[in-house]
Formats: C-alpha cells, structure tokens, sequence
C-alpha cells in the first residue's frame, strides 16, 4: 500500500529505470553519465528496485530537459576533424587553417601538417592556460550585452524596441560557442538572469534580442541558431 506522503507519480508501474530515463532523453542508454563518477550529474533516484536505480516520471523529463541544454550544443556545433575524430566546430576549423599555413610553405606533407597543426589548434583555446584567455572572453562578452541593453534601458526602450546587438559582438558570440559549444547554456543563463537583475530587462525580451541579432549576423545559418537557442536558452527566455 502506497504511503500517504508519497505523490501519484511515485507509484511502482510509473517509475524509470535508466532505460525509461535514456528513452525520454532521447539519447542511448550507453551514452547516459556514469553513476559511478563522482561529477555524473545524473538525478537522484527516488527508489531502487532489484538494484537499480528508479524515477518518477516528472523528474526524468525534467532531467532530461536540462541534459538536453548542457550537452544539446555540443552535438549540434560538432564537427570532424581530418583525423575522423568529432570536435567542436570551431576547434576543427582552427586545425584546418593551421594545417594549410603549415603546409603553405611546401616542405610538409598533408599529414605531417595536420599533426604538426593538432597541438596548436588545441593550445588556442583549450586548457585553463589556452593562449587565447576564454574565460575572460567569456566575461567580456557577457558584459558587452549588458552594456548594449543598458543604453537602451537608459534612452527609455523597452521590449520589442531594445534594438539588435552590435554585429561585432555577434561575431564574438559565434566565435565562443564554435569553440565552447558546451559552454551555451550557462553563458546565455548567466547573460539573462544578470540582465534581469540589474537591468530589469525579464528573459523573453532578452531571448528575443540575441535570436534577432543572430539571425541578422550570426554566420550560422538559421535553422542552427533556432536550434541552438531552443536548447541552450532558459526556460523563462523562450517565447512564451
């Protein structure tokens, strides 16, 4: 007999397993976090059964929507690498254009360029000491949206009359998340919720603004960026 305090959605017949949970996620069951990591980020089960980890429902969509923002850009912005291996799309572009300028020179073959190239094209924006500094990019970006609705804030528009970011920081923006697909959910979360706070401008009009100003200068094409920020936005940014 079911306790009192537990809810309809904690009844045996509708709990998950972890094939429940892959299957609502979309994604296959192999390709799930390890539980066994310490940093798996996988929800906490609401019971066992014959040893296995068991969800609710509710908490494995919910789960799953927010797997979806964090590891939703990785897939989408991936490419592969001449050594057939996938990375971000931005890191593959690095090493191309690496290669070919090793290569310029003609004393190295294609494939000693493309292994010459590797490390560099990994060294410019990998590693907490990459020679471009991402983090502080990062931040930089963040801070030149706010900027950009703070004068709008200032000059008294509101909503749809916050106008479009400056292409330059479109390019910025581009650039980062090619390289930091990984990385979108939390840049466009943190960029909302500080222009909420500070600005007093709510996430929808903030969501409007950055998917018009991508698809005016984003060399991404349009139905990427729709993608892209209907997985990587919060909740409270899409449209209502």
């Amino acid at each position: 007999m079911r306790r009192r305090s537990e809810g309809p959605e904690l009844e045996r017949g509708l709990l998950v397993d972890r094939a429940g949970l892959a299957k609502i996620a979309n994604v296959a069951e192999d390709d799930l976090p390890d539980p066994k990591l310490e940093d798996h980020k996988m929800p906490e089960p609401q019971a066992h059964g014959a040893g296995r980890p068991l969800w609710s429902q509710p908490v494995a969509r919910d789960w799953a929507e927010q797997h979806h923002r964090a590891q939703g850009p990785g897939a989408l912005l991936s490419a592969t690498t001449s050594f057939g291996t996938p990375q971000p799309q931005g890191l593959v572009a690095d090493h191309n254009r690496l290669t070919k300028v090793i290569q310029g020179d003609g004393k190295q073959t294609e494939e000693a360029a493309k292994t010459l190239a590797w490390w560099p094209a990994v060294s410019l924006t990998v590693g907490t000491d990459s020679l471009i500094p991402m983090s502080a990019l990062r931040t930089t970006l963040i801070e030149a949206v706010l900027s950009h609705l703070a004068n709008g804030v200032r000059k008294g528009r509101t909503g749809i009359w916050l106008v479009t970011l400056r292409r330059d920081v479109v390019q910025i923006f581009d650039w980062y998340v090619q390289r930091k697909p990984d990385h979108t959910a939390n840049l466009l979360s943190e960029i909302c919720l500080d222009a909420h706070t500070r600005l007093n401008v709510d996430p929808e009009t903030v969501g409007k603004i950055i998917r018009r100003s991508l698809h005016l200068d984003s060399k991404l094409d349009e139905k990427t960026i729709d993608a892209l920020l209907d997985m990587a936005l919060p909740p409270s940014a899409k449209p209502s």
